[in-house]
């Protein structure tokens, strides 16, 4: 399983607010990208995750997220 999240970041990667966020996570979900914890959302494969953030400015992105 990769890094764990929460709807704010899932929001901030795909550039919107965390309640829209909301109602899209079942198809990612549904799909095999994402599985719903106690604490929040986990990638289920660290490559997912990694992919997602490249489409974040280097200098926007969270800390503690992949530079490249």
């Amino acid at each position: 399983m990769g890094i764990r999240c929460d709807e704010t970041l899932l929001g901030h990667i795909a550039e919107i607010e965390p309640r829209p966020v909301r109602q899209r996570l079942p198809s990612f979900i549904e799909a095999g990208l994402l599985i719903r914890g106690p604490r929040g959302y986990a990638f289920l494969h660290d490559r997912v995750l990694e992919s997602a953030c490249l489409l974040i400015d280097v200098a926007q992105r969270p800390r503690g997220l992949p530079a490249s």
